[in-house]
């Protein structure tokens, strides 16, 4: 390793170490000696970046120099806010950005921060022609999705390090068709559902925490255009531990929404079918696929409240009632 590769792996680690929130170390050539940038992962937990969630990944090596400029004047807070409004513009995104969800800041191919992207903005000016922005918010730490996407390793860990020609790339972000539902339910007994509200949405995951489901949103697209698209969140409810009560629980919730919802999933033709209930307008594609985060009771008190909610489900529909009756 020459003079200039060690000084600027002393810099590299101490940059990710401060946005790890492990400012208060003391690295030096000879804490470090020749490892690799892995070793330095390895030594403070590292592991590498695994998710269904779609993301669009945004390498910042060549503009780090410009954030951490004045790095040592700032707090925590402002300095990940500078960081936010490096990630979020101009960058050249592809055509696969519609479908991401989530960004993530790249450092020396460590995940160093999370943004939760709410919609996109073409740019006004000829300058930044092809180029995109987005709105959207800082995932904040103690977060799932902060756990799940923060402080990872985005290249084989037995590798040294190197920057990548295009600094944007993504996971989980194919357009695909209905029938990858369908195979990707690989014969589990399973109901689609969609939640036109957070109510409805509500009393899915109370069911769900309760019986131990595994739950996939799935967001379809209706309408497309160049700055413009409209899709749904649906939910796909897997029976994976295989409960017999599977069945009489989608009727509870089939009957308590009043919503489009298709169960039990045995022919192909029957998600086309659902996705053609949802929305007027025709069905085009999935643009993402991934594990829902929902309610989790937590502890005994949680579950007593979920289970009573569940009681006066049940209760309301006994007497003629479902969700649409709710504030009456």
């Amino acid at each position: 390793m020459s003079e200039d590769e060690a000084n600027l792996l002393v810099e590299s680690s101490k940059d990710i170490l401060y946005l790890m929130g492990i400012d208060k170390v003391n690295l030096s050539r000879s804490t470090i000696g020749v490892q690799s940038m892995c070793k330095i992962y390895q030594h403070y937990e590292g592991c590498k970046l695994e998710t269904d969630l779609p993301v669009v990944l945004i390498n910042l090596d060549k503009v780090f120099h410009h954030i951490t400029k004045n790095q040592s004047k700032m707090s925590q807070e402002r300095f990940e806010k500078l960081v936010f409004s490096y990630v979020r513009k101009w960058w050249k995104f592809g055509d696969k950005k519609g479908n991401a969800k989530y960004a993530v800041a790249v450092y020396r191919g460590w995940t160093i921060a999370a943004y939760r992207i709410d919609r996109w903005i073409a740019p006004k000016h000829q300058k930044f022609n092809k180029r995109w922005k987005f709105k959207g918010e800082i995932i904040q730490k103690g977060n799932h999705i902060h756990r799940k996407l923060v402080n990872k390793i985005t290249y084989a860990n037995k590798e040294n390090y190197r920057t990548p020609q295009n600094p944007i790339s993504y996971r989980n972000c194919t357009k695909v068709s209905s029938d990858f539902i369908f195979r990707y339910n690989n014969g589990i007994e399973s109901a689609l559902i969609y939640p036109k509200n957070e109510q409805a949405l509500n009393v899915l995951s109370l069911f769900a925490d309760k019986y131990k489901w595994k739950v996939y949103q799935i967001n379809a697209v209706y309408f497309e255009r160049e700055n413009e698209q409209e899709y749904y969140a649906c939910y796909l409810v897997q029976n994976q531990h295989n409960q017999s009560d599977f069945s009489q629980n989608m009727d509870i919730i089939r009957k308590y929404l009043l919503m489009p919802f298709k169960y039990p999933l045995n022919i192909q033709e029957q998600v086309a079918h659902f996705f053609n209930c949802v929305s007027n307008k025709p069905f085009q594609y999935i643009s993402a696929c991934y594990e829902a985060h929902l309610y989790k009771a937590g502890n005994i008190s949680g579950m007593w409240c979920r289970d009573m909610r569940i009681k006066e489900i049940v209760k309301r529909l006994e007497m003629g009632k479902n969700l649409q009756d709710i504030d009456e």
